[in-house]
């Protein structure tokens, strides 16, 4: 048994140790905060932004959603310039106008877009357009590749021949020029599904009558009139007679949106051609918006409107899906009277009271 001398040395010797132990936690303790210190400053000295982490393939994905500011893109950093200049699809589509000031610009365009699908929005009268649609013959750079054009402008001063602008993926095309008959002829796009038209740029005299294939449009099955972008329309005898001319060419047109100034003059049940009302043609019609109602001065276009809807179901033709669009009108029994010759009926914005 030990002494109380013995047993007093060895507390003592634990309690040193005791301290030393202490001590040498607390040196830990302090080189380990010092250590996060260092490495949080290396982190941030050399941190990569999360969206540079992300795979190259996802960040071109996110470029896509805003191809439309790739010039400020491009000033970010290398790695977002590379990414944006390799990314064919971004370059896809084209507004003439936006060069201007540097036409050679427009030629880097088209060659970064490489082989993806084109979509060409111009004026007829861009010196810049001999870029994309040569005169003679009219062809457009990479024509195989074009999915969507569109087109305003004067044509009197261009040369079209029939089925000379071939476009094989040509999808969407949208006409506001001075006359769209000769363009038409010459195009041949048999993957077209959607036209739109406008009158705004229109000129006398235009071409009534097509004597190409009028059934390569076919395909079409959404057909849209509209006024342009400044509001203007055609005068009713030239929409007449460029109707007569257009809805043979569009047979099968399933949805058709058309400006309610357009109405009278396309629903009339006297406008014919060989024999048959012009929007008889629409065998496969199952579509049908009115736009830009006016409720205090397109009623008597409606009744128009309605004794066709009658006429569809005497003729035991399917009743269509009908919506009638505008921001501020009023309507008493509208919804109810046209329910009865509709399959369904949308009031866009057409207050309804019973």
């Amino acid at each position: 048994m030990k002494s109380l001398a013995d047993a007093r040395a060895e507390l003592a010797r634990l309690q040193r140790r005791e301290s030393e132990l202490r001590k040498e936690l607390s040196d830990a303790c302090e080189a380990v905060a010092e250590q996060k210190i260092v490495i949080d400053k290396l982190i941030k000295a050399s941190a990569i932004p999360y969206i540079d982490r992300l795979p190259t393939e996802l960040l071109a994905q996110i470029f896509l959603i805003v191809k439309d500011e790739r010039h400020i893109l491009a000033s970010v950093s290398r790695r977002w310039r590379a990414v944006l200049t390799d990314t064919p699809e971004i370059w896809g589509e084209i507004y003439i106008w936006d060069y201007y000031s540097c036409p050679w610009l427009l030629e880097l365009h088209l060659e970064r877009s490489r082989q993806t699908p084109l979509s060409i929005i111009a004026h007829l009268e861009d010196e810049l357009l001999d870029v994309v649609l040569p005169h003679e013959p009219p062809r457009i750079v990479a024509a195989e590749l074009l999915e969507e054009l569109s087109l305003d402008g004067n044509t009197s001063d261009w040369i079209f021949e029939a089925g000379s602008m071939p476009f094989p993926l040509l999808q969407r095309l949208t006409l506001d020029i001075s006359d769209p008959i000769p363009l038409l002829e010459a195009i041949v796009a048999p993957q077209l599904t959607y036209f739109r038209f406008s009158g705004g740029n229109y000129r006398e005299p235009m071409t009534e009558t097509m004597s190409g294939n009028w059934s390569k449009f076919n395909s079409v099955t959404h057909l849209s009139v509209a006024s342009s972008p400044y509001g203007d329309i055609l005068g009713e005898s030239d929409a007449s007679a460029l109707f007569k001319s257009l809805w043979p060419m569009f047979r099968g047109t399933r949805h058709a949106d058309i400006h309610v100034d357009y109405m009278s003059i396309m629903f009339c049940l006297y406008q014919m051609v060989d024999d048959h009302h012009l929007t008889d043609y629409w065998t496969c019609l199952e579509n049908l918006e009115i736009r830009d109602f006016k409720a205090h001065s397109s009623i008597e276009e409606l009744n128009i409107l309605v004794d066709w809807f009658a006429r569809r179901r005497d003729l035991g033709q399917q009743k269509l899906h009908f919506k009638l669009i505008h921001e501020h009108s009023t309507a008493d029994s509208l919804y109810q009277t046209l329910q009865e010759y509709c399959a369904s009926v949308v009031l866009d914005h057409v207050p309804v009271y019973p």
